[in-house]
């Protein structure tokens, strides 16, 4: 196949598949990212929404919209293709090396970009998949934003975020979604550390995919992660606790 890049055709065959999700399979090009959409929760209005990030840091936000060569190969009922995001090169296990401090730090920083590009744009983001805090050079950064509610969403999907009744609702939505996205980082390190030790439970599984109270057990989590200096230790020791 191949697709418009910045008015460049470039044959998707002949480049190196990074992965595939549910929602695209990406791929690498130079020092981009190319996703190509499986789903249709990214549009080409969303992405322009989504340019109010483009001076963040930690927000990998997509670039360009990429098409197909032909463009009839589009889908009506997929309104993106596809689109570039910058590359950047994951830190193996990188969960496990930061400090606890140093994580949650991070995470306040991600907060805060969020809430300056995001909530007062009126952007939410949805996804609290852990695998989209993605660590490079021991910076963290928060990728995959298809299912993000921006301006140009529908109403019905904007309803999710006002109903809350806040004055804030944005901010407050977003707030949750942090919450639980750091809450989600520290389950993700147990099952990183199982799978660096080569230890296959379904004790560890049944944990880290277990359904939670909120807010008592991220708040619970969050505080017994605090005894540890590092994720390291902290996921090591729960390991031990849930396969004894």
């Amino acid at each position: 196949m191949v697709v418009q890049v910045n008015n460049i055709s470039v044959n998707i065959d002949k480049l190196k598949k990074l992965s595939s999700g549910k929602d695209g399979n990406l791929y690498l090009y130079k020092d981009l990212v190319i996703k190509l959409n499986k789903s249709s929760y990214m549009t080409e209005e969303k992405v322009r929404d989504l340019q109010v990030a483009r001076d963040s840091e930690r927000l990998i936000i997509p670039i360009d919209i990429v098409n197909p060569t032909p463009t009839y190969l589009l889908k009506k009922e997929n309104p993106c293709f596809g689109y570039t995001t910058k590359y950047l090169e994951e830190d193996s296990f990188g969960l496990l090396n930061l400090t606890t401090f140093n994580y949650l730090e991070q995470l306040e920083l991600i907060k805060k970009e969020i809430h300056e590009y995001f909530s007062n744009n009126e952007i939410a983001i949805t996804d609290t998949n852990p695998h989209n805090l993605l660590i490079s050079k021991g910076i963290i950064h928060l990728i995959d934003f298809d299912r993000n509610i921006t301006k140009s969403s529908m109403f019905s999907c904007k309803e999710i975020v006002l109903k809350n009744g806040y004055e804030n609702s944005y901010h407050h939505h977003n707030n949750v979604r942090i919450y639980l996205l750091t809450y989600n980082g520290i389950l993700l390190s147990i099952a990183d550390y199982a799978k660096k030790e080569k230890i296959k439970s379904k004790k560890i599984d049944n944990y880290v995919n277990k359904k939670f109270d909120y807010p008592s057990d991220i708040k619970e989590t969050i505080a017994d992660l605090e005894k540890y200096e590092y994720i390291y230790d902290y996921a090591k020791e729960k390991v031990k606790a849930i396969t004894r």
